[in-house]
């Protein structure tokens, strides 16, 4: 989901506005992500009591709203003038980093897992770093009246 996501705004934001990247990206992830929810879930009455409280339907707007639906909003918009290396170094940067706000900030555990999978993104990230040659140019967006001249 995370890499098709990448590489669909990649592909498509010369051709479509970076709200429009933003809002395709929820569009297709929401609901697959909520089937995901609700097949891995088997405490079903759980959830439904859960969604009742009015906190939880708060907690879950503030985190689509705050940290999300902003930082792709200025993802989106940066991607226009950002080559793809630079871009992919900070696709994959995002969920390691999580990792490191979530054990460092909040306090929470982190399995063995998360530790290797934090090692092998980095490792990737400081590889990507370290390759010269990249010849690509940014992304520009060609307006219609351009193409004219």
């Amino acid at each position: 989901l995370w890499g098709g996501s990448t590489v669909m705004g990649k592909r498509l934001v010369s051709k479509l506005s970076f709200t429009t990247m933003t809002a395709l990206r929820f569009g297709l992830a929401l609901p697959l992500l909520t089937v995901i929810v609700l097949a891995k879930n088997p405490d079903w009455q759980g959830l439904g009591q859960a969604l009742t409280f009015a906190p939880v339907w708060g907690n879950l707007l503030y985190q689509t709203i705050v940290p999300s639906l902003i930082s792709m909003l200025l993802y989106y918009r940066g991607l226009n003038t950002v080559r793809a290396s630079y871009a992919t170094i900070a696709e994959l940067a995002f969920p390691a980093t999580g990792i490191l706000v979530n054990w460092l900030i909040l306090h929470q555990t982190i399995d063995i897992g998360q530790w290797i999978g934090f090692a092998i993104v980095w490792l990737a990230v400081l590889q990507l770093s370290r390759m010269q040659g990249d010849a690509e140019e940014p992304i520009r967006p060609t307006s219609p009246s351009s193409s004219l001249v």
